[in-house]
């Protein structure tokens, strides 16, 4: 076997500094016999696969890459996590990599087209971001009175949501009197939302409802106002 080599950086815009692409490179140019470290390309493989084999390893050896890769410790640093001197965590992590290097063929499967696709993908995306920062300066460029008619139709939207969520309250929440409450299940009345219809339906009057009173009738005025923000227009 060659002897170990440096870490050499893919030329992937921040690819070298994502865990645990960072260790997929590592393992992949670990030495010259194994692969060509000027050709190193993670992206031709399953990252997910990669981390699956890392099971493969002692829970020590996990920790170990971890501490290194992940958390970004040097050996002396790992060392002092386990109590052990940096050149025994310098050997932990050597020994990791050679194991780790036979399994590389198990996580080969994305083509060199995907990679392409992905990098294709990061351009749109940075173009996307460059567009909207466009739009939010366009924005603060603009009068205060399109920023309070922005914000007025926002309330209203969330106003309307609101009112929507409460019609579909049960009459249980007006906490009636048994008698009111009666009344209105009586006559197919059940939520805030069928009170609101009944209401306002020109052809209805409250003094129709059976058994309900003018007291019951007030009552319900009074407990729609309080929780449902309603103000009663129906006549008695």
């Amino acid at each position: 076997m060659g002897r170990p080599k440096k870490y050499v950086p893919l030329k992937v815009p921040y690819a070298d500094e994502c865990y645990p692409v960072n260790l997929l490179i590592r393992v992949l140019s670990y030495n010259y016999d194994d692969v060509d470290v000027d050709s190193v390309n993670p992206w031709e493989y399953d990252i997910q696969a990669f981390e699956k084999v890392l099971t493969n390893l002692s829970d020590r050896e996990q920790r170990v890459l971890d501490l290194i890769y992940r958390l970004g410790m040097n050996c002396e640093q790992a060392g002092s996590e386990f109590k052990v001197t940096r050149n025994r965590i310098n050997q932990l992590e050597h020994k990791a990599l050679r194991r780790l290097k036979p399994y590389l063929k198990q996580c080969k499967a994305v083509s060199v087209e995907v990679f392409e696709e992905y990098l294709r993908l990061q351009e749109e995306v940075e173009k996307k971001d460059a567009y909207i920062e466009q739009i939010f300066q366009i924005l603060d460029q603009l009068s205060p009175k399109f920023a309070e008619v922005v914000s007025d139709a926002m309330e209203r939207e969330e106003a309307e949501i609101e009112a929507e969520r409460i019609e579909n309250h049960d009459i249980d929440d007006l906490e009636l009197s048994v008698r009111a409450y009666n009344c209105l299940r009586r006559a197919g009345i059940y939520t805030i939302g069928d009170i609101i219809a009944y209401d306002q339906d020109e052809h209805r009057r409250w003094n129709k409802v059976r058994n309900l009173g003018r007291k019951s009738f007030e009552e319900i005025t009074h407990r729609m106002k309080e929780v449902a923000d309603y103000q009663m227009e129906g006549l008695f």
